[in-house]
């Protein structure tokens, strides 16, 4: 009190009124929370009061940082805030101030729903914040999965659901367009003049593994860059298709050529002839249209395979091929002619199983292989090649290819071996029953 200035008797009161912080023995006197100082009862709640932030700079003692107060339970507690304590309180974010203010919800608007209009979404009010979301139904139409039938390979496909499978029309042929995208068309020719043609040929009928080189040279000479069309269209059509026991001598005599521009005039005259042979009508009932097929798959798997050089897709695609010859019944002509393109890679590092693409035609196979009623030479064919590739074929895996193809017409079908159904004969009385069985089944038997 001598500090200040105040007469005694005033210090509690002014000190007090004025801000001043009273001395630690007047603390609970000046609260007044009416109750009597000493120790707090078990379980009371205290209460921290902080110093207020306006009381000047004396030689008096000052307070503590923190007083617990005693609160009597279950008596309200008020807590007294210090005016310097007031100027903290936080107020509302104004966007305003440099804050960027956080937008509610927008509704959900149906109709950006991928389409679907606003009558088939259930309760899209209830999908705000906070509320039980209900579901949203979508037609069918609108890009829902479809499951494949059973027995597929179990992928899902876009759009409605495959209707059942269909028989394959009469008559239909192969869609050459599918199974060759860019077309065959023959490269253009020039002939050379007769005298070099008849010099052509006698090299060729006198070519052999001991003179190559010098049949090689000779022909070289004889021919200019635009007669290496008609070359390559003569060894193919005159030569590779009916000489299968020739390839390999043929074939290092094209190599040892070494003109790009022969390669592939070769190439497109292959392609050309297969186009004609696979869409000629005879190619079923005709054995001999059949064996040139079937070598000029054995020269493309030779010269493509055979050397890791792949069959691009765009220029013929065998499993698309393999898929009609199934519908179409022409599996006859076409499984001999794949499966002499694949045995052409049997001995290279690439084109030889695990490769995915081999393994994915053999796949195929495999499931051709299963079909009932399916004629033997077929299916030897297929074991033929599993054979020379090294392969099992209850091994290959199946991707249910053929589930979602045309089925084929077994009936003079010449891919399949059709059981005629038994027929019961005449009835004939027990007299001459066994008389007319024993006559009628020698000319059965002979049949």
């Amino acid at each position: 009190d001598e500090a200040v200035g105040a007469p005694p008797g005033t210090s509690g009161a002014a000190g007090g009124a004025g801000g001043m912080a009273a001395p630690p023995g007047d603390l609970p006197q000046a609260l007044d929370v009416g109750a009597t100082v000493g120790p707090p009862p078990t379980g009371a709640a205290t209460v921290a009061v902080a110093p207020s932030s306006t009381a000047p700079s004396s030689a008096l003692p000052q307070p503590r940082p923190t007083q617990a107060v005693p609160v009597p339970k279950g008596q309200p507690v008020s807590l007294v805030t210090p005016p310097a304590a007031q100027s903290l309180t936080l107020s509302p974010v104004d966007p305003g101030a440099g804050q960027t203010a956080v937008p509610p919800p927008a509704p959900v608007d149906p109709a950006g729903l991928g389409g679907v209009p606003s009558s088939t979404v259930a309760g899209a009010s209830s999908l705000a914040p906070g509320t039980g979301a209900s579901p949203i139904s979508v037609p069918a139409a609108v890009g829902q999965a479809v499951q494949r039938p059973a027995g597929g390979s179990g992928r899902s496909e876009r759009g409605p659901a495959r209707a059942a499978a269909t028989v394959c029309p009469p008559g239909r042929g192969l869609l050459m367009e599918l199974i060759m995208p860019i077309g065959a068309e023959a490269p253009a020719a020039s002939p050379p003049p007769d005298m070099v043609v008849q010099r052509v040929h006698l090299a060729l009928n006198n070519v052999s593994m001991s003179n190559l080189e010098q049949k090689v040279s000779e022909t070289r000479t004889m021919l200019s860059v635009e007669h290496l069309a008609w070359f390559g269209s003569y060894l193919v059509t005159k030569r590779i298709s009916t000489q299968a026991n020739f390839h390999q001598l043929y074939l290092a005599f094209v190599l040892k050529m070494e003109t790009p521009e022969l390669m592939m005039s070769i190439l497109a005259s292959v392609f050309h002839n297969v186009a004609i042979l696979l869409s000629s009508p005879k190619i079923t009932t005709s054995t001999s249209d059949r064996s040139l097929l079937k070598n000029l798959g054995s020269w493309l798997g030779q010269m493509t395979l055979a050397r890791n050089k792949p069959i691009l897709q765009r220029n013929l695609d065998m499993k698309e091929l393999l898929c009609q010859g199934y519908e179409t019944g022409r599996l006859i002509a076409v499984t001999p002619f794949v499966a002499k393109i694949l045995e052409g890679g049997k001995d290279t590092r690439v084109f030889r199983p695990p490769n995915p693409w081999i393994m994915g035609l053999m796949g195929v196979m495999h499931e051709l292989y299963d079909l009932d009623d399916l004629k033997m030479n077929i299916r030897f064919e297929i074991e033929v090649l599993c054979k020379h590739l090294g392969l099992k074929i209850d091994d290959v895996p199946k991707h249910g290819v053929l589930v979602h193809r045309l089925q084929p017409r077994k009936e003079k079908n010449p891919d399949f071996n059709v059981r005629a159904p038994a027929s019961s004969g005449p009835a004939v009385d027990a007299a001459g029953g066994a008389a007319a069985g024993g006559a009628g089944a020698a000319p059965s038997a002979a049949a």
